[in-house]
């Protein structure tokens, strides 16, 4: 299994925490004798997560900070480490996940989860490969997401670890052990329609603003017929890949 093992009385650090995904099931699994400290650079995220802490979770504390700046001793202050659609994003892989093993305990696991290839993921695809040929005309100085720019080798990038092994030679080169890594196939599911779908995508991608007026129309009407192509019971249901490693400090 990649997942690290975690029971009552375990300390865990979760890295960039997100909106709590693991961290909230970490703080049940490790109960009150232990300790969760659930980190992001973003302070949006950190104060969603402190807010949860606030119902109740007397064991998990929130800090910001980067996989490379953990403000924690090395060597022991861990006994197991957590990353979920995290790692992808480090500007300094090697840095990150050499931080990260440095504040575990001798043995102790470091497992995390990233995005497997485009291609299997319904996530990205059913907004992206719709949303893509609006943007052919765009001119390489106009970024945004999703546009065909050229990205530096190694840079931060959902697809970054989709490569069958690359996660794992991640992992070894900064000197973990008992490398393991598998993908699995998962459903994601969005609570609510192909619409509200739809809405979330052209906020955070603004692709409106990057497609010319005459076109924007028929670019919401093809984004939201693919994305109908997964909704059920007023949810929107997306298979997708995902790639699992993990090694020991």
């Amino acid at each position: 299994m990649t997942r690290p093992e975690c029971g009552p009385g375990d300390a865990v650090v979760d890295i960039g925490c997100g909106s709590g995904i693991p961290a909230l099931a970490l703080d049940e699994a490790v109960g009150t004798a232990g300790l969760v400290a659930a980190t992001d650079p973003s302070p949006i995220f950190v104060a969603a997560v402190a807010e949860n802490a606030r119902l109740g979770l007397a064991n998990l504390e929130t800090v910001q900070a980067s996989a490379t700046r953990l403000p924690y001793a090395a060597a022991g202050s861990f006994d197991a480490a957590t990353c979920h659609m995290g790692v992808m994003f480090f500007e300094d892989v090697a840095a990150g996940l050499g931080r990260i093993r440095a504040v575990l305990r001798s043995g102790g696991r470091a497992a995390f989860a990233a995005w497997g290839p485009d291609a299997e993921n319904a996530l990205f695809s059913s907004f992206w490969g719709v949303a893509r040929p609006y943007l052919a005309a765009a001119s390489p100085t106009e970024g945004g997401a999703g546009t065909a720019q050229t990205l530096a080798p190694d840079a931060p990038e959902p697809r970054r670890f989709a490569e069958p092994g690359s996660l794992s030679a991640a992992l070894r080169t900064t000197g973990y052990v008992d490398v393991r890594e598998e993908t699995r196939q998962v459903d994601l599911v969005w609570p609510g329609t192909a619409e509200t779908l739809r809405a979330f995508w052209l906020q955070i991608s603004r692709i409106e603003e990057q497609v010319a007026a005459e076109r924007r129309e028929a670019l919401l009407g093809d984004v939201l017929a693919s994305l109908r192509r997964y909704a059920a019971g007023g949810t929107v249901c997306l298979p997708a890949t995902v790639v699992l490693a993990s090694g020991r400090a």
